[in-house]
């Protein structure tokens, strides 16, 4: 399924992810904290985009995580609630400034929340939509300006593999990353003509904090009905993010198209 638009001009400037950011040659990019973090310990970057909502715990976590790619690759931490417009718009902003300018996005901001559809709110429902959908839409309009004009962009969402298949007892985190999907497909058929290209990466379940409530017996059933019986690693993530981008910059029509992992 191809889901990228034309690729006929290096990059020249920086790139910024939602929930964080990478860089790609000279330039810079926000990169997400845990799918991406050991990409960017191996290259210097100018911001990290991090910290999704305001829950106590999980903006602790992000800073935690913003502040150590900091420390590493010397990135300037920009922590905001990308589900609200004019904060993921502000942080936007304030990396496009100590970035100077914006050549890769990462969606990569996410929740999950494993419920039977009948026991979801009204505010489970909107908080999932809002981290998992809107942020994307809301990072992915304030970057775009800068990519049409400059003729370039890769912005790359990270997905599910159950925004195809569905998951039993996570209606609305499917739902949630099936219109991440579509908005995907859709949006690389918008931006294509002015060289910029836009794919997914829809992992299974990797090892990240986010799974980590997960029981024993849980992560043992996954393992099982996995080809490689066993997790994801963050890392592999990141590996396909930086081969889409390669495989872009380099010239070729079109990127990978919806990755699976």
């Amino acid at each position: 399924m191809d889901v990228s638009g034309a690729a006929d001009r290096p990059f020249r400037r920086h790139a910024l992810a939602a929930a964080a950011a990478v860089q790609h040659q000279r330039g810079h990019t926000a990169v997400p904290a845990h799918d991406a973090l050991q990409l960017f310990r191996r290259r210097r970057l100018c911001a990290v985009l991090d910290a999704v909502n305001n829950h106590d715990a999980v903006r602790t976590n992000a800073d935690c995580a913003a502040a150590t790619l900091a420390a590493e690759c010397g990135a300037i931490a920009i922590c905001a609630d990308l589900s609200v417009s004019s904060e993921a718009k502000r942080a936007v902003e304030d990396a496009r400034v100590a970035l100077g300018g914006i050549d890769v996005l990462v969606n990569n901001a996410g929740i999950s929340q494993i419920k039977m559809l009948c026991d979801v709110t009204d505010d489970d429902w909107q908080r999932m939509i809002n981290t998992n959908l809107s942020s994307a839409f809301f990072v992915s309009q304030s970057v775009l300006p800068d990519m049409v004009s400059q003729k370039c962009g890769r912005i790359i969402n990270i997905g599910s593999m159950w925004g195809k298949t569905g998951a039993s007892c996570e209606v609305h985190y499917s739902a949630s990353k099936a219109a991440l999907r579509g908005f995907t497909m859709a949006l690389a058929k918008e931006v294509g003509p002015s060289g910029i290209t836009v794919n997914a990466i829809e992992p299974g379940v990797i090892k990240t904090d986010m799974n980590a409530s997960l029981s024993f017996e849980d992560k043992a059933a996954i393992c099982e009905e996995t080809p490689l019986m066993r997790m994801g690693e963050p890392e592999e993530i990141a590996k396909a993010g930086a081969e889409i981008v390669a495989v872009s910059s380099a010239g070729d029509a079109n990127a990978k198209g919806i990755a699976r992992a």
